[in-house]
């Protein structure tokens, strides 16, 4: 009896804790469900706002529905009259969001709303759970959610910050809002019902119920078996008789559908729920065979289901006689297909089945699905924007900071050097604005892959130092550096993105200093014999970071104030760059600063030691040669699109002596090629007709058939991306420049390589 006790309770336990998993997981996905309808609502309200942002609002006829609005009583063109006489009142974003976000919860159910802390209507101030999201949202909060209840049901309540930008400001410059300020929350409410509705929490518990009842029932008829051994004859033909007879109460009214098959291949009865969900009773269907056929009227997938029913067959008899949970597609006698969870339990020769119904299930889950395919391909268009974007600026930009050094080196007056060192000026800014937007860009979408080679550590240290002590010493700052303990000669890292670190934070230290100085401190600790952590520490006595910003410091466009970037300018991505880098090498960055007495950058990463030191693979590593006018006496073909870049470089090399041809596609480049075999070709990547990586291809190919050596061609790309410049190497191309270039790269690179040819 005891046994018989433990045994109950041992599976009463495991069906119980089989059930409350089953329904914490089904709670879960509704309650993802739910959110991600959320979102998708609150970005369907934040397209219609940023629409009519965008379009200043829009101008309706005035109705009861549409009044005047007498909280824009201070935009002078809040009404209009049309050359007809009809007199039209300004919807500005917000009242017209308001409007179709009415419309759509009588709709559709779903609530949306815009709220301040600052409204102009007071119909719209918000409630104290808003009141709290928009104070979060201040400070850095990008989304607030709830599950809770309004007029007595069931909703979830979702919040996303509102930004004001340059449209906003025509309805609210004069609350003091300016660009990039938290004006407000977009909040949508979404019904829970529905999705409670498809919950299958009754057909889950009659399940597991049912599983519960089956194995009770196996115990109870192993005991009476045991008991039936100490019993006359009638007695044990009465207890089996009842048994039986409670076993088809149970059968036949449990509302899951259930199935026993008798010897293995009999259907000898099906229960009423099966019979009405899948149109077939014992009558219809009288054995294994012609229920395959009825369900699985697809000959192979009939093939796959009857081999998977043998294998379980097989696995349950080793395993205790339990069928493993399979899924299965049952088409139903009206033609419908069903997605079902089949369950089963050998009984001797015979073979109970009970089924699930998940086809509700599976559908939402297959729009999970799909709506992570459409956000995975909007990150990726996103990323292919901001490559063609950037082809797109850094193409005119090359013509911009090209002509503008040309004439710098002409004879100007002091106030047209003025005028030429400011749009030289603001043309590096952008340059800098578009490599850190990419940078961005590519690490958050995965897309960004650190190098792992050999490098001086204290060389890549030096020279970051020496690329900024020009700007140092401009503002009268002191610029140093210190290393305590010993530091390790040669690791193994990306050196680009070190280097990229630490002029970012030396760069910002220096910007952010008046007087005094910016010290840079480095110290190594050994990690094991083949690895150190670096611990690098920049230090200023400049403006320094109120608190209350600190939290925020590494985050996507912050700056200290608005002030701040009136000031010094900066997009207010390179901490955050920093951070990301920082972080994808392993390591840890951290600030600490005080307003008025400066801050303190400091990151500690992981190194790996290198036994043999760091060479370089471009042609920097060489002194440039000096060449003679007899060594410019060469033929350089240009191959660009873009008139204004042949100006640049027609400009650059006026002085030099040599001969310039020029073709404006990759397909006239390569006759001219074939004409004249040109010393040196400048080869533009994307050009109508024929771009720049086919051009080079195809010059390479027919070099090779006619046995002529290569010819240098140098890359002319505005393409940024590391797997651009791969493609143009891999496509023959024996360097690269990136646009915009300075005059001294362009000439240095012609100058070494008509001396050294291909040789790199």
């Amino acid at each position: 009896m005891a046994r018989a006790l433990f045994f109950f309770l041992m599976w009463t336990s495991l069906i119980a804790c089989s059930l409350a998993w089953t329904l914490y997981n089904e709670n879960t996905q509704l309650q993802a469900m739910a959110i991600n309808t959320a979102r998708a609502n609150f970005n369907k309200d934040l397209a219609i706002r940023q629409w009519a942002t965008n379009h200043g609002g829009v101008y309706v006829p005035i109705t009861q529905d549409t009044p005047a609005n007498v909280y824009l009583n201070h935009i002078p063109e809040r009404d209009i009259v049309t050359p007809t006489g009809k007199t039209l009142t300004l919807m500005n974003p917000a009242y017209m969001l308001r409007q179709v976000m009415e419309q759509y919860a009588e709709l559709y159910g779903i609530r949306g709303r815009i709220t301040s802390l600052k409204p102009l209507n007071p119909n719209n101030a918000p409630d104290d759970w808003e009141i709290k999201a928009l104070k979060a949202f201040e400070k850095g909060t990008q989304e607030i959610s709830e599950f809770t209840e309004l007029h007595g049901k069931p909703y979830l309540r979702l919040m996303r910050p509102m930004v004001a930008t340059v449209g906003c400001l025509k309805c609210h410059a004069h609350q003091g809002y300016k660009e990039g300020d938290i004006r407000g929350g977009i909040g949508v409410a979404v019904p829970m019902e529905p999705f409670l509705e498809e919950s299958d929490k009754f057909n889950l518990s009659i399940a597991h119920l049912i599983i519960w009842l089956l194995g009770v029932i196996m115990m109870v008829v192993a005991m009476e078996k045991m008991r039936k051994q100490e019993r006359v004859q009638q007695d044990t033909n009465e207890t089996l008789r009842k048994s039986e007879e409670r076993f088809r109460t149970l059968f036949n009214v449990l509302p899951l559908p259930l199935c026993y098959i008798a010897n293995g291949k009999t259907i000898a009865n099906c229960n009423h729920r099966f019979e009405s969900l899948f149109g077939f009773g014992a009558q219809e269907v009288t054995t294994l065979e012609e229920w395959w056929k009825k369900a699985y009227p697809d000959p192979l997938y009939r093939q796959e289901m009857v081999n998977s029913w043998f294998a379980d067959l097989s696995l349950a008899a080793d395993q205790g006689g339990s069928l493993p949970p399979r899924q299965t597609q049952i088409t139903c006698n009206n033609g419908d297909v069903r997605i079902m969870e089949l369950f089963g339990v050998t009984l001797g020769n015979d073979i109970l089945v009970a089924y699930i119904d998940n086809t509700a299930r599976n559908l939402a889950e297959e729009e999970l699905i799909q709506a992570k395919l459409v956000a995975e391909r909007a990150n990726m268009a996103k990323s292919e924007f901001l490559a063609t974007m950037s082809h797109e600026i850094r193409t005119p930009l090359n013509a911009i900071i090209g002509m503008a050094e040309a004439l710098w080196e002409c004879n100007l007056g002091e106030l047209e050097r003025h005028y030429v060192q400011i749009f030289r000026s603001a043309g590096e800014v952008l340059i800098s604005l578009i490599n850190d937007i990419l940078d961005m860009a590519r690490i958050e979408s995965g897309q960004m892959i650190l190098e792992k080679t050999p490098f001086n550590l204290q060389e890549k240290v030096d020279t970051s130092m020496e690329i900024l002590a020009v700007r140092a010493q401009a503002k009268g700052l002191k610029l140093s550096s210190r290393i305590t303990g010993e530091l390790p000669h040669h690791v193994i890292g990306d050196p680009v993105r070190f280097g990229q670190i630490l002029l970012n934070l030396l760069g910002n230290a220096i910007k952010f200093t008046e007087k005094g100085e910016v010290s840079l401190t480095l110290s190594s600790t050994p990690a094991d014999s083949t690895s150190c952590l670096l611990t690098t520490t920049v230090a200023d006595t400049g403006i320094g970071i109120h608190p209350d910003r600190l939290p925020q410091i590494f985050d996507s466009f912050v700056q200290e104030d608005g002030s701040i970037h009136r000031r010094y300018g900066g997009s207010g991505l390179g901490l955050a760059i920093c951070k990301k880098l920082v972080e994808k090498m392993g390591g840890t960055i951290t600030v600490t600063s005080q307003p008025g007495q400066g801050s303190q950058f400091t990151f500690t990463i992981p190194l790996q030691l290198a036994e043999e030191p760091a060479t370089s693979s471009h042609y920097e590593e060489h002194h440039s040669p000096v060449m003679t006018s007899k060594d410019w006496d060469k033929t350089i073909l240009v191959v660009d699109d873009a008139e204004d870049n042949l100006y640049v470089i027609e400009a650059f090399l006026s002085d030099y002596g040599c001969r310039l041809e020029f073709a404006n596609n990759g397909e006239t480049g390569l006759t001219r090629f074939k004409q004249n075999k040109p010393d040196l070709i400048l080869m533009d990547m994307q050009m109508p007709v024929m771009d720049g990586l086919t051009s080079t291809t195809a010059i390479r190919a027919w070099e090779t058939t006619n046995q002529l050596t290569p010819t240098p061609i140098i890359a002319l790309t505005a393409n940024a991306l590391p797997e651009d410049i791969d493609s143009a190497l891999g496509a023959g191309c024996t360097f690269y420049l990136r646009k915009p270039f300075k005059k001294r790269e362009l000439l240095e690179t012609i100058q070494y390589y008509l001396v050294h040819g291909c040789k790199k």
